[in-house]
């Protein structure tokens, strides 16, 4: 497959999307966050990077041209190493297809309606960033590597690297920023991190992000940012950011933080028992849809993909990488104090 495409490095050396020239935006896509554009470049299929060609089509001629194969449900039909998702909603017409050309190379089809209405949430279309997402994370998990939903970053001091990581909302983004304050504080990433798993040892890969690349973005893809995100966080971040500095190369992961509310104000360090690997475990799960995908589901049915052993390996992966790290529960009573209580154990390396 070579054509020209609009190429954004979403994990540098590692992850790529190529967008269809007539895609005027990308929805909510989660790994590392936001994607920067890097130029445009022909498609040719490296070695090491996974990649995912976006392209756009037309929604009165997707029935007839993409969904083919057997129909095994109201909205999807499917056959080798392709599945199509095809929704009529009033007088609408949403389509979505993935085609799998090789390991590390696929092409998600999707219609202009799917994508136009899809910040609606209209019935029960995903967005297509969902199934980005998942897509990729599987590919990475095959490779040996993992994507961890959580925010990590580097104290340049002791060239000691940390992941912060909590269920929705408890205040990982927060935390991240103001420890980012500090000079010897580089931001690594912020919503989800790519470990490369070298060595039986996890090292953290610089990625993109939202809130802390969104300034240097322009065009519909910021629109369709600002209208997912909360404009008072994006505000409160506009003096934060000039403090901020990003890490630029890979470091191994020496600690996590569990973050949790809590009536009392503490940190304390895990033993490496079946329990605390279970609470670092729940937290993926509750992030990583993949599973409960529906396309992908349906995707799994007409390839050689097995979802079960992907989820089995991933625990696999997220196990080696808790036993060769220092575990750190962190409770506290007010988002404030997460940062403070992390710093006493940072400040000590």
């Amino acid at each position: 497959m070579l054509c020209s495409k609009k190429k954004i490095t979403v994990v540098k050396g590692k992850i790529e999307l190529l967008l269809d020239e007539n895609m005027d935006f990308l929805s909510y896509f989660s790994f590392g966050e936001i994607m920067r554009e890097t130029g445009e470049d022909d498609f040719v299929e490296h070695k090491d990077v996974i990649c995912i060609s976006i392209e756009s089509v037309n929604s009165d001629s997707f029935d007839s041209k993409h969904c083919q194969g057997t129909r095994f449900a109201r909205n999807y039909s499917g056959e080798a190493n392709t599945t199509s998702f095809s929704k009529k909603f009033l007088h609408l017409n949403f389509g979505l297809k993935i085609k799998k050309n090789s390991d590390k190379n696929y092409v998600f089809f999707v219609t202009k309606n799917y994508l136009r209405f899809i910040k609606y949430k209209i019935e029960n279309i995903y967005p297509l960033g969902i199934h980005l997402f998942d897509v990729l994370q599987i590919e990475t998990i095959k490779l040996g590597n993992i994507a961890i939903y959580g925010s990590a970053f580097l104290n340049s001091k002791s060239k000691e690297a940390s992941l912060i990581v909590a269920p929705p909302g408890v205040g990982k983004t927060y935390t991240l920023l103001n420890l980012a304050k500090q000079e010897n504080v580089e931001i690594i990433s912020e919503e989800t991190s790519y470990v490369n798993m070298v060595n039986n040892a996890g090292s953290l890969i610089p990625t993109q992000n939202t809130f802390l690349n969104d300034r240097k973005n322009k065009g519909s893809a910021m629109n369709l940012i600002s209208f997912l995100f909360a404009r008072k966080i994006k505000k409160r971040l506009e003096g934060t950011l000039k403090q901020i500095n990003f890490a630029t190369s890979e470091t191994v992961l020496k600690r996590i933080y569990i973050l949790e509310n809590s009536k009392n104000d503490l940190i304390k360090r895990l033993e490496h028992s079946e329990e605390n690997f279970k609470r670092l475990l729940t937290i993926q799960r509750f992030t990583s849809s993949y599973f409960n995908n529906q396309l992908l589901r349906a995707f799994s049915r007409f390839s050689e993909l097995n979802l079960e052993q992907i989820l089995q390996r991933e625990e696999a992966i997220l196990r080696n990488l808790y036993t060769n790290v220092e575990l750190y529960s962190v409770c506290a009573s007010r988002v404030e104090k997460f940062p403070e209580l992390i710093r006493q154990i940072d400040a000590q390396t």
